[in-house]
């Protein structure tokens, strides 16, 4: 299960970092958006990337599986805030758009909240197997 869940981090991950430089309506990007507009305008692009490649980093080394348990729980959990940072303002991005925004808004915007939830899923399953070890 833990192979199945970081493989879907890691192409949800992907789906972000993609998305933020495809359109996401009215002919520009969102990473053309930030910079047209400044980054203290408009950051959300940028905690987009941070959080896309932190769920990809960290998930694809728990798929590595090199290390002890609890270093894989850790990257499990950082992988679930990497996804947590780029959800935040993506959907702070497609709400106001309504149907105006582009399919490169709904990709990163779907790759942000299939990465919760999965990334919270795995988090849960962890933390209940702990407690009925204890």
């Amino acid at each position: 299960m833990r192979k199945l869940t970081s493989i879907i981090m890691v192409v949800c991950g992907i789906l972000v970092v993609a998305g933020i430089f495809l359109d996401w309506g009215g002919g520009g990007s969102g990473w053309e958006g930030m910079t047209n507009a400044g980054i203290d305008k408009d950051p959300g692009p940028l905690f987009m990337l941070i959080g896309g490649v932190l769920a990809i980093l960290c998930s694809g080394l728990v798929l590595l599986g090199k290390g002890n348990l609890r270093t894989l729980r850790m990257l499990e959990i950082v992988s679930l805030v990497g996804a947590t940072l780029a959800a935040g303002p993506a959907l702070c991005a497609v709400i106001p758009a309504g149907g105006d925004a582009g399919y490169g808004l709904y990709m990163s915007t779907a790759g942000a909240v299939i990465g919760v939830i999965v990334g919270a899923l795995a988090a849960t399953r962890v933390t209940k197997k702990k407690v009925q070890a204890e």
